[in-house]
């Protein structure tokens, strides 16, 4: 899909896949995709290398946190199953603006790149531009000089002015800015494009074909949430998600794999709640706080708006860790220290199987479509 469809959230990835490539067959797209994963892997490693390189003295407990981080069910492994995700496109965007935020002029490319997330699909707001918002507030709160300061404060307010402007536009004209009927749509898609519609079909359009799974409960629970240009609709269109979610809530027994992050919450939060009570600066301690609530309401969000909770729990887990990794370079060195301490209390034997079996578990992101479709 891409904008010659309409001007519409989700649609950004494939107007850049048309403009660059524009040839729409299997090969096309998994060489250009490839292509994006590994220029992705090649910043993410640099970013890592320079956290790495911050502590020297420290390498095994570095490296078993960057198994942590980069392996497991709950980080990227889920761009890595279902190659192509949407989410993907966050998750580069967000690596870039981390890239920029410390330099002097490129850091004002910053609300361009929260653009180009909500783009790619406005639930960005309260995911990774919300973490984008508050790891400005932390370079603002570490900055020595006024410059630095009005620096970050410019980027910070145009970033959110962009960041909310933009999903309100989303939310109100998505439907609005569709050129085809869903007829039209689906016949260029499917049958021009190779692709399946379900997804788009139902978003955009809020059309369940007949012969879908539960086809006149989806039907049912979607009247009066079409699509909203009022508060009452929008809040009509929110009560429709949540109803829809839990209309499934069954399928939450499959998902007990999801509890196995519990550990991984604990042992984050232990180092923040350790800087917490190290620091004295109560800016710093209010945004640590912060840093805690937005990984537990991405979670939650995932829980009440999606059926794709374990792909959102997947986005608050590599968010933590981001708030971990930057406390830790720029204002709490001493805590990895606390960190290989908690390590040193488990067997070297022990802790190389758990990690094994740890980078070795898959989880479908979209598991309501794997558990109920499959």
């Amino acid at each position: 899909v891409d904008y010659s469809m309409g001007f519409c959230s989700r649609f950004l990835p494939g107007a850049l896949y048309h403009v660059l490539v524009g040839i729409y067959n299997e090969t096309a797209v998994s060489i250009y995709l490839t292509v994006l994963y590994i220029g992705f892997v090649l910043l993410l490693s640099y970013l890592v290398e320079k956290f790495a390189n911050a502590f020297p003295d420290n390498r095994k407990t570095v490296f078993i946190l960057m198994i942590l981080f980069l392996s497991g069910p709950f980080t990227f492994e889920m761009i890595v199953k279902d190659f192509g995700l949407l989410d993907f496109y966050w998750m580069l965007f967000f690596a870039f603006s981390c890239l920029l935020l410390r330099h002097k002029y490129l850091r004002f490319l910053i609300p361009f790149l929260v653009a180009l997330m909500i783009s790619t699909h406005y639930g960005a707001l309260v995911c990774y531009v919300a973490a984008l918002l508050l790891l400005i507030l932390f370079y603002y709160m570490k900055s020595t000089t006024r410059g630095e300061k009005t620096a970050y404060a410019v980027v910070f307010a145009g970033s959110l002015l962009i960041g909310v402007s933009l999903t309100l536009y989303f939310l109100i004209n998505d439907a609005n800015n569709l050129v085809y009927p869903v007829e039209k749509f689906d016949q260029i898609v499917f049958n021009e494009r190779h692709a399946y519609t379900s997804y788009y079909d139902f978003y955009l359009y809020k059309y369940v074909p007949s012969d879908f799974p539960y086809y006149q409960m989806l039907t049912d629970l979607r009247q009066g949430s079409q699509n909203f240009q009022s508060i009452q609709d929008l809040i009509a269109s929110i009560v429709y998600q949540v109803k829809t979610t839990f209309s499934f809530g069954f399928i939450n027994k499959y998902l007990l794999i999801n509890f196995s992050s519990i550990p991984l919450f604990l042992f984050l939060g232990y180092i923040l709640f350790s800087y917490f009570k190290e620091e004295k600066n109560l800016f710093k301690r209010f945004l640590t706080i912060l840093f805690v609530t937005l990984s537990l309401i991405i979670g939650m969000i995932g829980m009440v708006l999606s059926t794709d909770n374990t792909r959102w729990l997947g986005h608050s887990i590599i968010i933590l860790f981001v708030f971990v990794f930057y406390v830790l370079y720029f204002d709490y060195r001493e805590g990895i220290k606390k960190i290989q301490a908690l390590f040193s209390k488990t067997n070297d034997w022990l802790m190389a199987v758990l990690l094994f079996f740890y980078a070795s578990t898959v989880v479908d992101p979209y598991t309501f479509v794997y558990v109920f479709l499959r």
